[in-house]
């Protein structure tokens, strides 16, 4: 049903950016995660990929109108947006140059078969003519 499933994603929605502050809170009061900011996104990244390993599975079960009105009323309630917002435009970022580098691999690959395929064709005329 649709609105069991939008109050699933509001239910994960709201995990996660409670979640998430308190995480991040949590580990901004310990030394070690203040001095290895990179263990301590790791933490945060584990917490925003299991919340939206769990979303996912909904968003296609309803209109993306509706999800963006879900995920507009769940974000206009939280006080603090600003870790959450930073994480994500990062990652965001972060995603986008990985999308970027594996399209020049692709490119690249098909370059390789490209050539691979006029290799194959020109010992096959070599093949006919004999």
């Amino acid at each position: 049903k649709k609105d069991d499933v939008s109050k699933t994603i509001r239910k994960w929605l709201k995990a996660l950016v409670e979640g998430f502050n308190h995480i991040d809170k949590f580990l901004d009061e310990r030394k070690f995660f203040v001095e290895h900011k990179d263990v301590k996104n790791l933490v945060l990244e584990t917490w925003v990929k299991e919340c939206c390993g769990y979303l996912i599975k909904y968003y296609a079960q309803i209109p993306s109108y509706q999800l963006d009105e879900i995920i507009r009323r769940e974000l206009s309630d939280v006080q603090n947006k600003t870790p959450l917002m930073a994480f994500l435009f990062s990652r965001m970022n972060v995603f986008n140059v990985q999308l970027q580098r594996q399209g020049a691999l692709i490119q690249q690959m098909n370059a390789l078969v490209q050539k691979q395929d006029e290799v194959i064709q020109r010992l096959m005329q070599r093949l006919q003519q004999k």
